[in-house]
């Protein structure tokens, strides 16, 4: 049985609240699925410390813990939630997230889906769904691709360099060796 604040419902069915969802599963799944989930529960206005004391208990109260700690709200995305865990995982320096880049006037040039300031790095996961799916109203895939190279010639302009990663890079071998080159070549 389900306390009352733990059902809700979405489009006349009955479901769990966001709260009892996100704590269920985030016991139950493996680390990088539960970081996704506290990530987005998190972005969605939940508190770690509502989630950390429902999951304090019961099966899966470890992991719960350690996904909720490592959970991080400014994650826009399940291929950034699932990057900061790989980041982690390869023991590579933790990146700031969505960190807003200037330009000498203090324009803003964009913002960084990942930024490592002593490298002036800026790393960028990139799902097909930025270039179809999520198209600002009127916007056409090639414009997209269009203002994400001005966007990015902007930040090397002012001195960043940007490194992209996508999905399969998140899965194979390699990212470690994709971000630590340009790390190392941004130390020279």
């Amino acid at each position: 049985s389900l306390a009352a604040e733990d059902v809700a419902e979405v489009d006349g069915l009955p479901v769990t609240s966001r709260a009892r969802a996100v704590a269920d599963l985030v016991g139950g799944l493996p680390f990088p699925e539960a970081v996704m989930v506290a990530d987005a529960g998190l972005a969605k206005g939940l508190d770690r410390d509502e989630l950390l004391e429902r999951t304090a208990t019961g099966r899966g109260c470890r992991m719960a813990e350690r996904a909720l700690l490592f959970a991080d709200p400014r994650s826009e995305s399940a291929g950034e939630s699932l990057s900061r865990v790989r980041i982690h995982q390869l023991g590579l320096p933790a990146p700031d997230l969505q960190r807003n880049l200037y330009d000498a006037r203090g324009r803003l040039l964009g913002r960084a889906d990942f930024w490592w300031e002593e490298f002036r790095l800026a790393g960028e996961f990139d799902g097909k769904v930025k270039y179809g799916g999520e198209l600002v109203p009127g916007q056409t895939p090639a414009e997209a691709i269009m203002d994400e190279k001005f966007r990015e010639q902007g930040m090397v302009m002012a001195g960043c360099y940007v490194v992209r990663w996508f999905w399969e890079n998140l899965w194979k071998p390699g990212l470690d060796v994709l971000i630590r080159q340009a790390m190392a070549w941004r130390s020279h």
